[in-house]
């Protein structure tokens, strides 16, 4: 057999959700000796994470060669066959978490069969994997899914806790899990910070999976602070995309309404003939004699908030923005607030010349607003 700390660089691996760099050790220490049956049944586990779960049904069939009564190895067998609709597999399962020598694998690998068909039972699975294992994280976020699966967020809450409390370092899973459940409850602040955790602890893969999510909870709970941070650590990890650059962008404005900081309205003359020349095309004389006496300020105020709503309202808010456009076309916040609208409704090309017009902007906070918006635009119609 090879030395432990082989295979247990593996496990480390795998802990850490780092699925490729964990195949490829379990594959090294494979070859040295085809026989490791701990190294056999963590490639398996690591396939079935990945996805892989035809690849991991062969891996398991190189186990049970090796050692044919692994019950494990059943287990996982047997889920991996459900999942596929092969029914054959309830058999493996079953006979696995009776087993007297069934570990806390077998129990959760039972109880996630079981949970959604019969939630007691599945219950009681996990609760045996806690007796054998009181510090099995997993068990805990699949108790934390029965209670929230019954619409009891608050205990739901307090297994996802718990589930954070043994969670391994850059597992991020019962964090975000933790982060849906605050928000469901309407506690915000605390779902921002666990969304923050949760995109601050996890692997690259993982992270791109939850800053929808992640994001998404801190915008709607009307922690634009968090959602500031949130979209810095998307744009970290691609700074290509340009979806990163409007989150940014929203963000960024938010913060600054949240925070008090209102521009000082400028005094503009309304020019009728300049502004018609300067737009593409005619506005109705109703929207003209509204342009004539539209508060700027109190009009991007009212356009901001629609777009920071749950969803945002973006044809309201474009509504609103129209006649402060007529009355000053480059005004920087107006063209900002039209910018961002035809953002978030994924019209890029024709956001992008409002964000540059916002660039003009003499407040720092608003000028960085409009960089962000501008790159993100530049990204998607592919300008450079």
């Amino acid at each position: 057999m090879l030395p432990p700390t082989r295979s247990s660089e593996g496990y480390r691996l795998l802990s850490q959700g780092q699925l490729a760099a964990a195949e490829q050790e379990f594959r090294a220490a494979l070859q040295a000796d085809p026989k490791d049956a701990k190294c056999l049944i963590g490639l398996a586990r690591t396939l079935q994470a990945n996805g892989g779960t035809d690849e991991a049904l062969k891996t398991l069939e190189q186990l049970f060669t090796v050692k044919p009564d692994h019950l494990e190895g059943r287990s996982l067998r047997g889920l991996l066959l459900t999942l596929k609709g092969d029914t054959k597999g309830v058999k493996d399962l079953e006979e696995a978490a009776k087993d007297r020598r069934s570990g806390a694998q077998e129990h959760i690998n039972y109880g996630l069969y079981l949970a959604g068909k019969d939630d007691g039972r599945a219950q009681k699975e996990f609760e045996l994997a806690l007796r054998v294992d009181n510090r099995n994280y997993r068990a805990f976020v699949e108790l934390g899914k029965l209670c929230e699966r019954r619409k009891d967020f608050r205990a739901a809450l307090v297994q996802y806790q718990k589930a954070t409390e043994f969670a391994m370092a850059n597992d991020a899973t019962p964090f975000i899990l933790r982060a849906r459940t605050h928000a469901a409850l309407g506690e915000h602040v605390h779902a921002a910070v666990a969304a923050l955790e949760a995109v601050n602890r996890g692997s690259d893969a993982k992270k791109a999976e939850i800053l929808p999510d992640a994001f998404r909870i801190c915008i709607e709970g009307g922690e634009f602070d968090s959602a500031v941070k949130v979209a810095l650590a998307a744009r970290e990890l691609d700074a290509n995309n340009s979806e990163y650059e409007t989150w940014l962008a929203q963000a960024s404005m938010g913060a600054r309404k949240a925070g008090g900081q209102k521009p000082k309205e400028t005094k503009e003359i309304f020019d009728e003939e300049v502004t018609l020349a300067a737009a593409k095309s005619k506005p109705s004389a109703k929207a003209i004699e509204a342009a004539k006496t539209v508060n700027m300020v109190e009009t991007c105020e009212l356009a901001e908030q629609a777009l920071f709503r749950a969803p945002p309202a973006i044809d309201e808010a474009l509504k609103l923005i129209e006649p402060c456009l007529i009355k000053s076309p480059d005004d920087p916040r107006a063209n900002m607030a039209q910018g961002l609208a035809l953002a978030l409704k994924g019209d890029y090309a024709k956001a992008y010349p409002h964000a540059q017009k916002a660039m003009a902007a003499k407040e720092a906070y608003l000028k960085e607003e409009a960089e962000s918006l501008v790159k993100a635009c530049e990204k998607k119609i592919g300008k450079r």
